[in-house]
């Protein structure tokens, strides 16, 4: 429901649901499970929607944090996590940092999915625009 509230641009009732749910599956399933993660990255996305960098990279870091425990550090998972805190460095023009998680998050959405897939396409054009970023502002 967060998510539909978030695509409306509600972004109060949004947060509002996700907290809910992570409340729900915190609950249930303890802090170390994949849907506790899935809801920390989905109220991460509302506060980068909002502008709410500090905000969103915290709760990123949560998920991040859960899914590498979960996973191990090659997982898809893993890399939508670091894939959308570049978003958020880039975002900040912190290109360094933001072209650092692009390149991890290609190197492992290449060797799950291969070059041409959509999340590595992604990460690479990503990494480039934060390199290109970072050239131009040196």
């Amino acid at each position: 429901i967060g998510t539909v509230y978030e695509k409306q641009g509600d972004c109060e009732n949004a947060l509002l649901q996700h907290h809910k749910g992570l409340e729900i599956h915190f609950r249930v399933y303890g802090q170390d499970h994949p849907l506790v993660a899935g809801s920390y990255l989905n109220i991460g996305s509302v506060y980068a929607a909002q502008g709410k960098d500090e905000e969103a990279l915290e709760q990123y870091q949560k998920s991040l944090g859960i899914c590498m425990r979960v996973y191990g550090q090659d997982h898809p998972r893993v890399a939508d996590c670091k894939y959308n805190m570049g978003r958020v460095y880039e975002g900040r023009n912190k290109m360094d940092m933001a072209r650092e998680l692009y390149l991890e998050c290609q190197r492992i959405f290449s060797k799950v999915h291969g070059p041409g897939h959509t999340k590595t396409v992604n990460a690479v054009n990503g990494a480039q625009r934060a390199s290109r970023c970072a050239e131009d502002s040196g």
